[in-house]
């Protein structure tokens, strides 16, 4: 279903690995990107190229595949729905990725707010990819069902209320205006003293 933030949808009887393959042909990725030596990452306004080091690859993987799973789209609504998803959900140690869920978060809030907060009640009452025992691998993974993951991401525990949900919701806005005001200070800030640094006095 096109528009709003969700926007693909997956047959729950295919794998993983064939749901996957759709993802990438809807996108234009592959495989083969999670090799690459750099990848780009949303860190406030900008897409930037970083290392694709410490972890980032797996946690890259992770992120596609809780796309598949949630069927949250691929435009900047569904972005930050599944940014906003992975950060209540607690999905990612990668503190590189988390930031840039932050940008995402903010983009989505532009354009959902709503949606933004539906993500976040639901990543708060569900498991992540990163929460289930992998230790057969990613190709075991892979094979799984689409509708067996999603059970197996169902949390177990009582569903948060109303006030926890409003209090995450909250605490990731914060925390992402906060991190984005930094990076277009970073950004913007040298080119300000720059300009102030040769700017004729009027009197």
């Amino acid at each position: 279903a096109k528009g709003g933030w969700m926007e693909t949808r997956y047959d729950p009887s295919v794998t993983l690995r064939e749901a996957r393959a759709l993802l990438f042909a809807s996108t234009g990725i592959s495989e083969a990107s999670y090799e690459q030596p750099f990848t780009r990452l949303r860190l406030g306004a900008l897409l930037v190229p970083v290392p694709n080091v410490l972890g980032l690859a797996r946690a890259t993987v992770m992120h596609d595949l809780h796309r598949v799973v949630t069927e949250f789209g691929s435009g900047p609504a569904g972005e930050g729905a599944l940014a906003t998803w992975e950060l209540s959900s607690g999905s990612t140690r990668n503190w590189l990725l988390k930031l840039s869920n932050l940008s995402s978060l903010l983009t989505g809030l532009l354009y959902d707010p709503r949606g933004m907060y539906q993500a976040c009640a639901q990543g708060l009452n569900s498991r992540s990819l990163d929460a289930l025992n992998l230790s057969a691998g990613l190709s075991q993974l892979l094979d799984q069902r689409v509708a067996q993951l999603r059970l197996s991401l169902q949390s177990t525990a009582s569903p948060a209320s109303a006030a926890e949900v409003r209090a995450m919701f909250v605490g990731l806005c914060v925390a992402a205006v906060m991190w984005n005001l930094l990076t277009l200070a970073v950004v913007l800030g040298p080119l300000v003293l720059g300009m102030l640094r040769f700017a004729t006095p009027l009197l």
